[in-house]
């Protein structure tokens, strides 16, 4: 299988003829239109199809999980509140009144309103990584990793999934992390050891970065990803020289 980008746009199904990778798009939300409903009424007749959008629902359930809670501002609420108002009644030609109520939206749709469900979008770009990664006979690989880096505030800066097997680590950006004149760099941190580096950030693109054996032996349990403004070009010293800008823990899918 060829590996694309994680940025996959538009309203046809990506996922092709590939069942897998079709179920999870579904899931992540990477298709609409009539793609979505032809997904949908794959599903109501395929039993196999459902129960691969199933098991797609419980393995990305953890990303939901650590995406911090948003209070939408008090202007969503208005614009809520505006379109479920109950309308005046328009009067008929035999005298009798009918009620146009706004057209009922579906709950996708209406997901689009909330910043945490868009935050839990974006985190598709790095899962697309590991849908790709299917094999297409059984096989036991060793588990692929992925964190959640958030800075001291809670806010979710990156999401990163680690493939031991293809020696990758793929980075998607969730929130902005740039700053004049700093390399955003990406370190990992084993339990009880020191960081090791991993490779230099884009500032607003997913990027898959190769990684030596010494740090996938790093991907122990409770090992640490962390990210770092650093000179251009990256540290001048093998080691973090600026500020920590977002940390997570990995655990394996």
């Amino acid at each position: 299988m060829t590996d694309r980008g994680p940025d996959i746009t538009g309203p046809e199904a990506p996922g092709g003829d590939d069942p897998d990778l079709a179920a999870a798009e579904q899931v992540l939300g990477l298709t609409d239109g009539a793609a979505r409903l032809a997904a949908a009424e794959r599903a109501r007749a395929d039993p196999a199809f459902a129960a691969r959008l199933d098991a797609w629902e419980r393995r990305f359930s953890p990303l939901i999980a650590d995406v911090a809670p948003v209070r939408p501002p008090d202007a969503v609420w208005d614009r809520i509140a505006a379109s479920i108002a109950t309308p005046s009644p328009t009067s008929t030609a035999d005298g009798g009144a009918v009620i146009a109520f706004p057209a009922r939206r579906r709950w996708l749709e209406s997901l689009t309103l909330w910043r945490a469900a868009a935050a839990v979008s974006t985190l598709a770009a790095a899962c697309l990584a590991l849908v790709l990664m299917i094999p297409s006979k059984p096989a036991t690989p060793p588990a692929q990793q992925i964190a959640t880096l958030t800075t001291p505030g809670g806010r979710v800066l990156y999401v990163a999934t680690l493939d031991p097997a293809r020696r990758t680590v793929t980075v998607a950006p969730v929130g902005d992390a740039t700053a004049p004149d700093r390399s955003p760099e990406l370190w990992i941190i084993p339990a009880g050891g020191k960081p090791r580096p991993v490779g230099l950030l884009p500032p607003a693109r997913a990027l898959s970065l190769p990684t030596s054996s010494a740090v996938v032996g790093d991907a122990t349990p409770k090992a640490v990803l962390a990210v770092s403004l650093e000179p251009l070009g990256g540290s001048p010293t093998g080691a973090p020289t600026g500020p920590v800008i977002a940390t997570g823990t990995l655990t394996s899918i």
